[in-house]
């Protein structure tokens, strides 16, 4: 659709589809380089440097990897939270055992999540 003479630009999905093409085209080592540098550039962040837990994810497929940043946190002693799905499809957060992501593995078995802890909720009292 035009208004004025300008083609319309392109909608959320359609970039989306975009995106994650050119993403899933990236060579591995790109990709680890990017986790490695996101990890670095957030543990510089003094709202990070001064956590004592952290809500964080897992990376999958193509995306930059968590692993450097969730080891680095979990070295620094802090709390790392990560969403835990629910038999019901609902979101939860859980909270990580002292164990390492490292590159190439299976980020769910190296980070497992148990149960979300009873000092934690998505839910307000």
């Amino acid at each position: 659709m035009e208004h004025d003479g300008r083609t319309a630009e392109p909608d959320k999905r359609t970039l989306r589809r975009e995106f994650l093409a050119v993403r899933n085209r990236l060579p591995e080592d790109v990709v680890r380089d990017a986790g490695e540098a996101l990890a670095g550039r957030a543990l510089e962040l003094p709202e990070l440097a001064a956590a004592g837990t952290v809500a964080a994810y897992v990376s999958v497929g193509p995306e930059p990897g968590t692993a450097a940043l969730l080891d680095a946190l979990r070295a620094r002693g802090v709390r790392v939270l990560l969403p835990v799905l629910l038999p019901d499809n609902d979101l939860d957060w859980g909270s990580t055992p002292a164990r390492t992501a490292s590159r190439g593995s299976n980020m769910a078995e190296k980070w497992p999540c148990s149960s979300p802890p009873a000092s934690v909720s998505a839910r307000p009292p």
